[in-house]
């Protein structure tokens, strides 16, 4: 019986131990790769499908508090109290900032650059960002919640290589206690399974085995780009420039311009001045990863115009008095190296990316005059 204790301990003591020392790399050596992970959980929705739940909730590394009405941060009066000026600030998972805690998202710095650097007193800036919406369900928030709350300005960040699919994914998702589940797939994810995928996420060694393991190929064949109808390859057309209206990408465009535009109507409709802030993902802006891209499209990396969406935006808003502020030239000024502090390993931005965009933003909203209060 010694024996054979021996046998089976010995060999889990030293699996145990390096466990320990892989998450200890992981935490350490590789941490770009194994960003602390804000654990968003989501509730049904009538009229955007899904919503972030409440939560309070710090077990990823990173602090996440999502209120009551839906939002990141600490929680609000939806009665605006005097001398309060309120922005409402949109977006996806670049808004909501899943590798960065409450405080650290670009919403949450702009509104602190706002008064700190820029002296105007009252700022606060709400972040609506949600994982996975399109801009056809922040219009849903803005109308259905946000109208409700006394607001000042709105601030819509967009990701238009993701917009454009995110506008063809109405009813793609179906929420399975607090978890996206992609609706065609939610009798193949028995909840034995996504409990233990929500258990594993908090380890840093297991977020970066998925991540050098992960098939980029694969997941576009089985994650959520299956549901919407649209490939990589098919999204990525959105930046090569002849083929930019074809098939299938070119109705997904303009679904997500005729939502952007709708948006844009609702606010302005309230008397309510919106900005748009643009967003770039890594392969945009990175010399080594268009160049991949574009290797892996089989096309020159000339080819790869990725400001043709960013310019169809100006041509349908710039005329309407919207703000429009781009992130991607601050970027386009950097070496690589320097762009690639700004993203974590999946593609969201880091600490430094939000501060960068942060900063962008309040210069933007600070020099138009309309997004803070009047002195």
């Amino acid at each position: 019986m010694h024996r054979t204790a021996k046998l089976v301990l010995v060999p889990l003591s030293i699996g145990l131990v390096g466990l320990a020392i892989g998450e200890i790399l992981a935490r350490t050596v590789f941490a770009r790769a194994t960003p602390a992970r804000a654990m968003a959980a989501y509730d049904p929705d009538e009229h955007a499908d899904f919503r972030l739940r409440p939560i309070d909730d710090r077990s990823g590394g990173a602090s996440l508090r999502v209120t009551e009405h839906g939002t990141r941060g600490k929680d609000f009066d939806p009665r605006k109290p005097d001398g309060v000026f309120r922005i409402l600030g949109l977006g996806d998972s670049f808004a909501f900032g899943r590798a960065v805690g409450d405080d650290e998202t670009f919403y949450a710095r702009s509104a602190r650059l706002l008064t700190e650097r820029h002296g105007h007193r009252g700022i606060e800036v709400l972040n609506a960002g949600c994982p996975s919406y399109g801009i056809w369900q922040e219009a849903a928030v803005l109308e259905h919640r946000a109208l409700a709350w006394q607001l000042d300005a709105v601030v819509v960040q967009t990701f238009l290589w993701n917009d454009a699919f995110e506008s063809t994914s109405r009813d793609s998702f179906t929420v399975v206690d607090g978890f996206l589940i992609p609706t065609e797939l939610v009798d193949e994810v028995p909840a034995w399974k996504r409990r233990l995928v929500a258990a594993l996420d908090h380890s840093a060694l297991f977020r970066l085995v998925r991540v050098v393991g992960a098939d980029p190929d694969a997941a576009a064949r089985g994650g959520r780009l299956r549901t919407g109808g649209l490939g990589e390859r098919a999204r990525s057309l959105l930046y090569v420039d002849e083929l930019r209206w074809h098939e299938p990408i070119g109705p997904a465009w303009k679904l997500c311009l005729e939502q952007l535009r709708g948006l844009v109507d609702l606010a302005q409709a309230h008397a309510l001045p919106v900005a748009v802030l643009n967003v770039p993902g890594l392969r945009e802006v990175s010399k080594t990863s268009r160049s991949t891209w574009a290797q892996r499209l089989s096309i020159p990396v000339e080819r790869l115009d990725v400001g043709a969406p960013w310019r169809d935006v100006e041509r349908m808003l710039a005329k309407d008095g919207v703000l429009l502020v781009d992130l991607r030239p601050t970027i386009d000024a950097l070496d690589d190296d320097a762009i690639d502090a700004l993203y974590v390993a999946d593609g969201h931005l880091s600490q430094a990316g939000h501060a960068l965009a942060a900063d962008v933003l309040a210069r933007a909203l600070h020099a138009d005059g309309r997004f803070t209060p009047k002195r």
